[in-house]
């Protein structure tokens, strides 16, 4: 490690310092319910979101503890956890991108009512587990075996955020980096787009049932017509008198009185 710039010792970001390993721990500790509520229900993908969320935040965090200033003279060199880490923050990234995905399209199929799958055996469930193992952890771990071949440097390190990676500009970072965020993306939104439509539907479709079903008792329109009329008879006839608290025949002589004062309000 070059220490040519050791005299910086002042503190570059020293509420990033701070707030980063406070808010990741509290990220980390508010996801225990929640996982294990995923666990008893069988969810492999948002168990996975979570884990590997998780694991992402503990990196930070540590990185902050160790790196929190840009003073070289003091700083660790990180054999060994940065090492770890440059090989698996984007291959995490990608798995957090992919349970997402994954995540998104069983809450679109859970709300497609027509296509719904119900008493599932033990064998569909072991096919959907390996299937989701494979979706969420095929690309990531191929980038873990592929990343010795595009890994320009060792690693780098930076203030607070720690072990960064050094990757070559050739075209094979390409294929075995950056191609993946798009596609994953545009499918985690399709899914988005499809769970709102189906919810949409089922909506729509559960107040016109629950119209239909009421609609036995509502009375047929003829009685509703009758009614109505009646009730428009009943008010001309009776609703100006009920309006009024003084009930007298109308006189005009009465109504315009010369002679009658001013009313003051209060």
């Amino acid at each position: 490690m070059d220490n040519s710039s050791s005299s910086i010792g002042a503190t570059a970001n020293p509420i990033n310092a701070i707030a980063v390993p406070i808010f990741c721990l509290l990220a980390t500790l508010i996801t225990y319910l929640p996982f294990r509520a995923f666990r008893r229900l069988g969810n492999f993908p948002a168990c996975n979101l979570i884990v590997v969320n998780n694991i992402i935040n503990i990196f930070y965090c540590i990185n902050a503890v160790l790196w929190p200033n840009d003073n070289w003279s003091t700083w660790w060199a990180g054999y060994g956890l940065c090492d770890v880490e440059i090989i698996l923050k984007s291959p995490l990234t990608v798995a957090l991108a992919c349970s997402l995905c994954r995540l998104t399209q069983a809450m679109a199929n859970a709300l497609d009512v027509d296509n719904a799958q119900f008493n599932t055996t033990a064998a569909m469930k072991r096919r959907k587990l390996m299937f989701d193992i494979l979706a969420c952890w095929g690309v990531p771990l191929w980038q873990i075996c592929m990343h010795y071949t595009v890994q320009n440097g060792r690693y780098a390190i930076a203030p607070v955020f720690g072990c960064g990676d050094q990757l070559d500009t050739s075209w094979p970072v390409v294929f075995i980096y950056l191609i993946w965020f798009p596609p994953i993306m545009l499918l985690n939104l399709y899914y988005a787009g499809k769970s709102s439509i189906n919810f949409l539907l089922h909506a729509l479709r559960w107040r016109t049932d629950k119209w239909q079903s009421s609609s036995d008792s509502h009375p047929s329109p003829q009685t509703s017509k009758e009614h109505q009329r009646r009730s428009y008879n009943h008010w001309l006839r009776h609703g100006p008198k009920e309006v009024h608290e003084d009930d007298h025949d109308f006189l005009l002589a009465l109504v315009h009185i010369p002679s009658r004062p001013m009313r003051l309000l209060h």
